[in-house]
């Protein structure tokens, strides 16, 4: 973890954002189909029943033999697996069947927050929250750690409800570290009316014995050796045995104390870089 808030403090300094790896390219096998799809159905060796299938808007499809058969929220591979046990039981002797997204519905989401081109996108198909941002711009130089999700708890009718209307949304914290690291459940698949705010990172300031004094973002479980590198490393009389920090309390209060290289640096704090004493 300290590697990635470096590197990604570092190229915020520079003026760039950090590299991002170039998404995979999506499949549908995690897809949940949902109204106006258009899906491919292949029965091995029965042409009648290989054909191409608009997803009703109450989420089935009018399969031979068996009615409307419910397909929202399933995978490609849950339908073929429930087409295949209907076909075995007393219609095909082993049947094998395939399916696939012939033509995706358009969905539409919101990012929000601090990427370069925030705004309203149509999306189609499998489409992660890294490339929903990367849609965005990709995070600006203000980026925090902290990514909030909102997705909606009932499917909309409609335009996407207001911001301020709460409850209607379901709000999931992601770490902007863990998802560019590529941490499992990080990168979630986006869905219709999905709202993304990519908060902005809180500031402290650093003073003193450093090269490049000022203000700079405070990532998750930054340290204070790393404020220092940030702020260009220590000078020729900087000492990192001499720091103090002032720092608000939950009452208002401004307090100064001492610091170690390894405590923590919180919002707001102000590090003073004493000088080495020759």
């Amino acid at each position: 973890m300290t590697g990635v808030i470096v590197t990604l403090v570092l190229a915020i300094l520079q003026g760039t954002s950090p590299a991002v790896q170039a998404p995979t390219a999506p499949t549908t096998q995690r897809y949940a189909v949902g109204p106006e799809d258009v899906l491919k159905v292949t029965v091995f060796n029965e042409a009648d029943l290989s054909k191409s299938y608009r997803v009703d808007g109450d989420g089935t499809i009018p399969f031979a033999w068996f009615g409307n058969i419910p397909v929202e929220g399933k995978t490609v591979n849950e339908i073929a697996d429930d087409l295949t046990r209907r076909l075995a039981n007393g219609y095909l002797r082993h049947p094998q069947v395939s399916v696939e997204v012939e033509q995706y519905r358009s969905r539409t989401i919101l990012v929000l927050g601090e990427v370069k081109d925030p705004g309203m996108f149509s999306i189609n198909g499998e489409v992660t929250l890294l490339e929903a941002i990367t849609k965005a711009g990709s995070f600006s130089s203000n980026a925090g750690d902290d990514i909030r999700l909102s997705r909606l708890k009932s499917p909309r009718t409609g335009a996407i409800p207001s911001p301020d209307d709460t409850a209607s949304y379901d709000v999931t914290m992601i770490s902007r570290d863990q998802l560019l690291a590529g941490t499992q459940g990080q990168d979630i698949l986006m869905q219709d009316g999905d709202r993304v705010l990519v908060v902005e990172a809180k500031k402290f300031y650093i003073m003193g014995n450093v090269r490049n004094p000022g203000y700079y973002s405070v990532y998750r479980n930054m340290t204070i050796q790393q404020a220092i590198a940030v702020a260009g490393g220590l000078t020729d009389r900087g000492s990192d045995r001499r720091i103090k920090v002032r720092r608000r309390s939950a009452k208002g209060e401004v307090r100064e104390v001492s610091a170690k290289r390894t405590d923590l640096v919180q919002a707001d704090d102000t590090i003073q870089i004493g000088a080495r004493i020759f």
